[in-house]
């Protein structure tokens, strides 16, 4: 008969380590002729405990006979040792582990084969003495739950701590784009704040970023733990996002700890146990990297993952209490049932309690939307509500935080050209430089032909204007060859540099991607005139909470910057009326030009008219315009018809008009205070 070998792992000289070691030899005295047992205590050998994924002590793992078995816990529960590690009553061993432990001892010879061998290295003199020093800082947490009354009270006293030790909470910014404006400067610092969030939510992604842009920007390493999928896998998903993290890993800065599930850590219980393995190697890890943030993922594949919930529950807390006094700033995620239920699964959020963000990934129609909520941050100041946010490529989470939004932009008195002269006289001189305007109209009323007017009145301007042209309906080839028709070259514009156009189908992305990808392409171009072409393009994609979000956000960012802007926007009928368009753009823009159709007599011509000019005088008339090789050119107005901007144009007759013209008449001398215009009809 040859040796079992076993290893025990116990962390420190517990009760737990204590009864575990005498559960272990009384067993094996009695159920095993030659055995060999190596007890490591993970405090001292941590590196030992990551090799072999040990997370709860008492741990006793089986090397051989192959296969490997695993038990956790005190031991007190002898038939489930037994079972756990396929020992029968009579110390006898499965077929498969028999022929296992023949082959591998030929491979052992050097073993030290005794009836015992207990080898329980006591801790370092200097090691022993910092975590005495600690538990003296730190209220002390059972490791072994005895009853919940007394977790209570141990998490009130910590509580109360955290509560009073000071009393200004210093942020930490994530370096999350779009987060930190939200979070008002970052997370707390030197606290533990739960991510929760259901699938799909980007509760991994949240949690990589935060410790790839602490290196990136700040030059904090980081570790990040697993509970679910391995470093390989992890590895190759951040690559996608241009995070080098075996490069890291490489330099010292990034580290894992791996306690993801695998084939051979299938365990089975007996007795009680805590998490100070895991523990031990999360300390192991922040001391080899001189980490300032750690990240877990996910909390959930804990409780997965042993049978006992309260211990678990109790152990988190434990190990949120150590991170806090390792002096690190923490992420942890937990799995949410759904997006407006409990915060978490297993209700952690009782135990980590001290800040809780919500990920959301919430189906509007047939589109997911994610968005970001602070639910509360403890001694802390945040922005409230939900905020949207997206993923892209080799960028990760982006937020849009429109609460970074301010109303204090500088108003610019410089007047520019629309692109067309009479236009520019019927808006008393032009557009504002930093206005941002709506065109409004039918299919085929000359909204595109407008935009590409203000994209090429850009280089009557001195010096001329750069300009850039979002198109969501129309093609890139379609786009130029228009615009020659109307006698402006593209082509010529592009080749000059003052000219940029970008089309996509809004369907090929969410609202909060394109928002994005737009301000992108405008910083790197740097334009002064931008005309999107159209937004009902982009509405029919979205709810009308986040297509307000969209143009809100756009709008803004276009007047921070002094760009000239103009929208254009489909009327649903031929003939005009209102638009949902319209009914969410036009409150946030400065100036409103409509183009109807109107029948006279059997002949569909076209009409223009400013309806709004914030800040400024405008003609009020309704103006024939047509479209030639030229473009657009503006006449008179019309005369004997009414109903045209409701989109039922009427023939009123020349006495009609006189008649009514007279009820409203006045001195020639007389002028509107509104507008400076004479009101008699001319």
């Amino acid at each position: 008969m040859r040796p079992v070998v076993l290893t025990l792992y116990v962390c420190g000289e517990t009760n737990h380590s204590q009864l575990a070691i005498t559960n272990l030899r009384s067993m094996c005295e009695e159920q095993l002729s030659e055995y060999k047992i190596k007890t490591v205590d993970v405090l001292d050998h941590p590196e030992l405990a990551e090799q072999w994924q040990v997370m709860a002590t008492p741990a006793v793992v089986k090397e051989l006979p192959p296969p490997i078995r695993r038990v956790i816990g005190d031991l007190s529960d002898r038939e489930r040792v037994l079972v756990g590690l396929a020992i029968d009553r009579e110390g006898r061993f499965s077929a498969i582990d028999r022929e296992g432990l023949v082959t591998q001892l030929h491979e052992s010879k050097d073993l030290d084969v005794r009836s015992a061998a207990f080898v329980f290295s006591g801790e370092p003199p200097d090691r022993r003495e910092e975590r005495e020093d600690a538990k003296r800082e730190t209220p002390a947490v059972a490791q072994t739950p005895e009853t919940s009354k007394g977790k209570e009270i141990e998490r009130e006293g910590v509580e109360e701590m955290t509560q009073t030790a000071n009393a200004v909470v210093d942020k930490l910014p994530t370096g999350i784009p779009g987060f930190d404006q939200i979070a008002m400067g970052g997370v707390p610092k030197g606290r533990t704040t739960l991510v929760a969030g259901t699938a799909g939510s980007a509760k991994t992604v949240f949690a990589s970023q935060f410790l790839a842009e602490g290196l990136q920007q700040f030059d904090e390493p980081g570790v990040f733990v697993t509970f679910e999928e391995t470093p390989d896998d992890i590895r190759q998903n951040l690559n996608a996002f241009g995070w080098p993290v075996e490069e890291w890993e490489r330099d010292g800065k990034w580290t894992f700890v791996d306690a993801s599930p695998q084939p051979e850590d299938a365990h089975s219980e007996a007795g009680d146990y805590d998490l100070g393995a895991l523990i031990a190697r999360v300390e192991y890890a922040v001391r080899k990297v001189g980490a300032k943030r750690v990240s877990l993922d996910s909390l959930g594949a804990v409780f997965a993952r042993f049978e006992d919930a309260p211990t678990v529950r109790g152990e988190l807390f434990r190990l949120g209490v150590e991170l806090k006094r390792m002096n690190v700033t923490t992420i942890m995620t937990a799995e949410r049932e759904d997006d407006y239920g409990r915060i978490s699964r297993f209700g952690v959020e009782e135990f980590v309690a001290d800040n809780v963000v919500v990920l959301r990934n919430v189906l509007e129609g047939e589109k997911r939307r994610r968005t970001v909520e602070i639910l509360k941050f403890r001694g802390c100041t945040h922005q409230k509500g939900e905020w949207p946010f997206t993923i892209l490529e080799n960028q990760g989470i982006v937020g849009v935080p429109l609460s970074s939004i301010r109303l204090d932009q500088v108003s610019s008195d410089h007047r520019i050209s629309c692109g067309v002269e009479t236009l520019d006289e019927l808006c008393g001189g032009g557009f504002f430089r930093d206005s941002v305007t709506l065109v409004s109209g039918a299919t085929g009323t000359g909204k595109t032909l407008l935009g590409t007017h203000f994209v090429a009145g850009g280089l009557s301007e001195q010096p001329a204007d750069r300009s850039m042209l979002f198109a969501f309906e129309e093609s890139r080839e379609q786009l130029f060859r228009n615009a020659h028709g109307w006698g402006i070259e593209f082509g010529e514009m592009e080749e000059a540099g003052k000219l940029v156009v970008d089309c996509n189908y809004p369907e090929v992305s969410g609202l909060e991607d394109h928002l994005i990808r737009i301000k992108s392409l405008i910083d790197r171009f740097q334009p002064r005139r931008v005309a999107i072409d159209s937004l009902s393009a982009l509405q029919r994609i979205a709810t009308p909470k986040t297509f307000r979000e969209f143009v809100i956000g756009l709008s803004c960012y276009l007047k921070e910057r002094e760009i000239a802007a103009l929208f254009t926007a489909a009327t649903p009928d031929l003939m005009g009326g209102s638009s949902l368009t319209e009914a969410h753009v036009s409150t946030m823009t400065d100036s409103i030009i409509l183009l109807r159709y109107v029948e006279i007599y059997g002949e569909m011509r076209r009409g223009i008219t400013v309806l709004k000019m914030r800040g400024s005088f405008h003609v009020k008339d309704i103006r024939e315009f047509t479209i030639d090789h030229e473009g657009m050119h503006i006449g008179k107005r019309f005369r004997n018809v009414s109903g045209i901007l409701k989109g039922e144009p009427t023939q009123v007759s020349p006495d009609v008009v006189e008649r009514v013209g007279t009820l409203f008449r006045v001195d020639d001398e007389s002028v509107n205070e509104g507008d400076g215009q004479h009101a008699s009809p001319r």
